[in-house]
């Protein structure tokens, strides 16, 4: 929504609260596939079903692995959320070419061969820029977890068929909505919640709060 390449084409759709609401429930479906994709290379990687002992995926595709797009774009150095010349379209080029191959797969001769594993044309998600810095900010999210210690890689080696299919259905359950006042995120018993500045000032009262 803020990408500035963008810009032109969402136009359109946020003139009015029910252009906007499907709008949203377009991105949502398209980045929804897009989180799928990456869970699916990432789990094929850790399971040697796509091929990492391959040079020309090795270092040209591959997710993981010490040449891999995560380990670039996570690097101090190359993270484009830390240095903003870093940010060059680069990893989300590189993302594309990874989804593209697994659409029509390649024969590479000597090498072997990787097979097609998605079929049809690309939704048309696909045709809006998303960010490299966006790029870094989901594969941290999706293979790291924040300890005590620092952050910690997270093995998908050991998930299997039963927890895939529990992410698969916990994000399907998950909706948007465009929301015509701001609200706040807020912890109550627990939980948390988003409140209106009405609902948050009936919360104040009830509970005596003055600040």
């Amino acid at each position: 929504l803020n990408h500035p390449a963008n810009q032109s084409e969402l136009a359109p759709f946020l003139t009015a609260p029910a252009a906007r609401r499907k709008l949203l429930e377009h991105l949502h479906g398209g980045a929804l596939r897009c989180l799928y994709r990456v869970l699916f290379v990432l789990y094929a990687e850790a399971r040697g079903l796509l091929p990492l002992d391959m040079p020309a995926y090795r270092d040209g595709y591959a997710l993981t692995g010490s040449r891999g797009l995560i380990h670039k774009a996570l690097d101090r150095g190359t993270d484009p959320r830390e240095n903003p010349s870093a940010a060059q379209g680069y990893f989300e080029a590189s993302l594309r070419a990874l989804f593209a191959l697994l659409r029509a797969g390649a024969d590479l001769g000597p090498e072997g061969r990787i097979p097609a594993y998605v079929e049809g044309e690309p939704p048309e998600f696909d045709d809006l820029r998303i960010g490299d810095d966006t790029v870094a900010h989901v594969l941290q999210a999706l293979t790291r977890v924040s300890t005590r210690i620092g952050l910690v890689t997270l093995s998908y080696r050991e998930l299997d068929v039963e927890q895939l299919g529990s992410l698969y259905e916990g994000l399907l359950e998950r909706s948007v909505d465009y929301l015509e006042e701001p609200v706040w995120r807020i912890r109550l018993d627990g939980d948390v919640v988003l409140v209106t500045e009405d609902q948050l000032t009936d919360l104040r009262r009830r509970r005596g709060e003055t600040g």
